[in-house]
């Protein structure tokens, strides 16, 4: 060829070669301008801290200056309000109000232990006097402050817990309010400054350790000797909070009326025993009477020479002795209104025309009688249950019987046996309080359900009889 061959550098790799000095460049000036700002900032920083370090000082020795010109004039110098609040909330989530959890997650207290900054306002206060048995609270110094930022200050910058271990992380979140390093920030808490949303919710919650030594009582205030509530501050004012003066007066009342309550109860109980044993001394005249009246009629009849015909029986027992196997639903019906649902159920009701005809339909599947005094009485106090708030309640005390008939003038347990015996005019409460009573299987068994009593088996009427099955299944 002879001739030398030219190096030609392809169009593609001059134009990167030219891409990264212009990068280079542009990264250079940055770095340079960023270290020119660093030094600015790093003065003016210092500038800043010395000119916050004169204010507290001035504001200290004013305070003084204060407190001794009203100690000279013989009174007392009365701090101005506090603008500032540290809230920890010391107990967690056991048996909280869902309105209470609502206030700590608004005040950003999710954990125990957890610590923030608030601005005193009424509404502030008035969520501290709803979550108050869960947090404490104080007005915190200058120390205070200074020492929870620096040693557990950490900024939220770009949703992330970042670690205030830079001034650039403070200038880089708070940069455009004027809040260009800790210092800055401390001073904007301190004071409650025009920007002291931004920087307090630039700060993430505080993760206190648990107290050196423990805590008191969680659960009491703190000028009741616990933790709970107002410390203010280093010195403890001891001045009671409204809410517990309140509280303290409503316990009060409650004591007082519990007291007159029990003492109202306990007259009330003395009165009622005489009455229940004047009640029951009567009626047991009264049967006792209602019997000799009968073996006298009897006796009469008798020396006649006639029969003496008992009156028309007024109460019905019936027990249900039949499963639900090919049952019509017009007698499942029925069944279920004399409230008869299961094998062994046993109801009393009152004699009358629309009884007997139930009763005509579902005779194959119950049988029923007249029971006398002791069957009543002994199916009471030994299978006795009431219906009390729609619950099955057992009759073990009379104050039972009297909190569901006592309007009725039925107070104890002989008042509802007389009432159901003598079919008298509650009839139909008594009852109703009374739960179907659930009888054993009969002591000798059945001996044919499907027949009637007449027939030699079970089903149907049985009269006077129906006594000494309910002996047999009580």
């Amino acid at each position: 060829m002879g001739e030398e061959v030219k190096a030609v550098i392809p169009e593609s790799l001059l134009k990167k070669k030219k891409r990264n000095e212009e990068w280079e460049l542009a990264k250079k000036q940055e770095f340079e301008a960023a270290k020119k700002k660093g030094v600015e900032n790093r003065k003016l920083i210092y500038t800043r801290a010395k000119q916050y370090a004169k204010e507290y000082e001035a504001q200290e020795k004013e305070l003084i200056q204060l407190k001794r010109e009203a100690k000279l004039k013989g009174g007392f110098y009365v701090d101005p309000e506090a603008k500032l609040l540290f809230i920890i909330r010391i107990r967690g989530i056991n048996a909280m109000h869902p309105r209470t959890r609502k206030i700590l997650q608004l005040l950003r207290l999710r954990q125990i232990f957890n610590g923030v900054f608030l601005k005193v306002n009424k509404a502030t206060m008035n969520m501290l006097h709803l979550v108050e048995p869960y947090v404490t609270f104080g007005y915190p110094n200058l120390k205070s402050v200074r020492e929870l930022i620096y040693k557990r200050g950490y900024g939220k910058l770009n949703k992330q817990r970042v670690a205030l271990t830079d001034n650039g992380i403070v200038e880089q979140a708070l940069g455009k309010y004027g809040i260009i390093c800790v210092e800055d920030l401390i001073h904007e808490i301190m004071t409650v400054g025009p920007h002291f949303k931004e920087a307090n919710n630039f700060l993430w919650p505080f993760k206190l350790k648990a107290p050196l030594g423990g805590l008191k009582k969680k659960r009491n205030h703190y000028v009741e000797g616990g933790d709970a509530g107002n410390q203010m501050g280093e010195e403890v004012k001891a001045v009671i909070p409204e809410s517990l003066l309140k509280k303290k007066k409503r316990n009060e009342e409650w004591e007082l009326a519990k007291k007159q309550e029990l003492e109202a109860a306990k007259k009330k109980k003395v009165e009622n025993r005489k009455l229940i044993y004047t009640r029951a001394k009567q009626y047991a005249k009264e049967y006792e009477a209602q019997e000799k009246e009968l073996i006298q009629l009897k006796r009469e009849a008798k020396l006649k020479g006639g029969f003496h015909v008992d009156p028309e029986a007024k109460l019905l027992f019936i027990i249900r002795i039949r499963g639900i196997n090919a049952m019509h639903p017009r007698t499942r019906k029925i069944l279920q209104l004399l409230r008869l649902r299961q094998i062994f159920n046993g109801v009393f009701l009152k004699v009358n025309k629309a009884t007997m005809n139930m009763l005509h339909l579902v005779e194959p599947y119950v049988t029923y009688g007249y029971p006398n005094l002791k069957s009543v009485r002994e199916l009471i106090y030994k299978r006795g249950y009431g219906k009390l708030n729609k619950q099955r309640v057992a009759l073990t005390d009379n104050a039972i019987v009297e909190q569901a008939l006592g309007k009725y003038g039925i107070i104890c347990v002989e008042d509802l046996i007389h009432e159901i015996m003598t079919v008298g005019p509650h009839f139909k409460e008594a009852n109703n309080f009374l739960w179907p009573f659930k009888l054993k299987a009969p002591l000798g068994g059945l001996k044919k359900k499907r027949n009637h009593y007449v027939e030699g088996g079970d089903a149907g009427n049985r009269e006077n009889y129906v006594n000494e099955l309910i002996r047999r299944m009580n």
